[in-house]
């Protein structure tokens, strides 16, 4: 291969080196904003499900106050605690899977962005190994 055209070929190399890189980055941003809308889709999970909670929890002290039982009862109160707990455990656990959503989707986009850098250092590398064998073929008199 003569110079000229290993420039050229080594120009594709490059520029396919770019592309690959800014698509690294693209895909990384979106990747971010896929986690910080999973962290906010769990937070507004949890508000529901707590507020789902206090309704249940008013609804069953209604219930229970109706129908006699002292609402100061230990009985009385284990039931409203409970069902507060598993409430605020549901909660926490919307939450929780919004965050585990979130560096999920940072840690792929790390992944995305690193692929980027690593395509745009190895297409430098065959851009220069391709310019280097045709210097040195047209050094040594080497037509082709």
């Amino acid at each position: 291969m003569c110079v000229s055209g290993a420039m050229m070929e080594s120009s594709a190399y490059i520029l396919q080196g770019i592309s690959d890189n800014q698509q690294g980055k693209q895909q990384q941003r979106a990747l971010e904003a896929e986690g910080r809308s999973a962290v906010m889709a769990g937070n507004d999970q949890a508000a529901g499900i707590r507020d789902e909670g206090r309704r249940i929890e008013g609804a069953n002290r209604a219930r229970l106050g109706s129908s006699g039982v002292d609402m100061g009862s230990a009985s009385a109160q284990v039931i409203t605690e409970e069902n507060a707990r598993a409430s605020e455990r549901d909660a926490l656990l919307a939450i929780y899977g919004g965050q585990v959503t979130k560096h999920a989707r940072d840690f792929e986009g790390k992944q995305a962005r690193h692929a980027g850098k690593m395509s745009l250092i190895n297409s430098g590398i065959k851009a220069y190994a391709t310019i280097e064998k045709a210097a040195a073929k047209a050094a040594s008199g080497g037509m082709g």
